[in-house]
């Protein structure tokens, strides 16, 4: 009787610390989803004013913020530094992730006008240089009566 009475307090040991690593191991996972992943974020010389961001895990991400850089319009986030996977609605943070910054260059069109009529226009990219009347032959210069830049 005395083995029986072993064998069960022994068995009763083993099932107790079994509950019990199983609590350790869900408070762990608990505080880590608490915890949350971080989302970095490359605004690839942007400006922005957090490169870090807190998700539980399993989230799906919302609320990036824009990063601004002069000349270029922001076009979202992309999880490849190729810019080919953009981040979509309901994509969730399962893992710490670097997301990239993609921007299109803003382009400026000159217009060489005579009072209300378009006589030509260029249009240059923000951050490349402008020459102004590089096709004279389109223009007769005494009858314009203005240039306009816009964006």
């Amino acid at each position: 009787m005395k083995i029986g009475k072993k064998l069960i307090f022994g068995l009763f040991a083993i099932i107790v610390g079994i509950v019990l690593l199983l609590q350790f191991v869900h408070v762990v996972v608990q505080e880590v989803q608490l915890q949350g992943i971080g989302l970095i974020l490359e605004p690839y010389n942007g400006e922005l004013h957090t490169t870090e961001i807190q998700y539980a895990l399993g989230t799906p991400i919302t609320d990036l913020p824009e990063p601004t850089l002069d000349g270029f319009e922001f076009n979202g986030w992309y999880t490849d530094e190729d810019l080919s996977s953009p981040i979509e609605p309901g994509d969730r943070v399962n893992e710490r992730t670097v997301l990239y910054a993609k921007y299109t260059t803003i382009n400026y069109t000159i217009q060489y006008m005579n009072g209300d009529v378009l006589v030509y226009e260029e249009t240059y990219p923000y951050d490349g240089e402008i020459t102004l009347f590089t096709n004279l032959e389109k223009l007769d210069i005494h009858l314009m009566t203005g240039i306009s830049i816009r964006n």
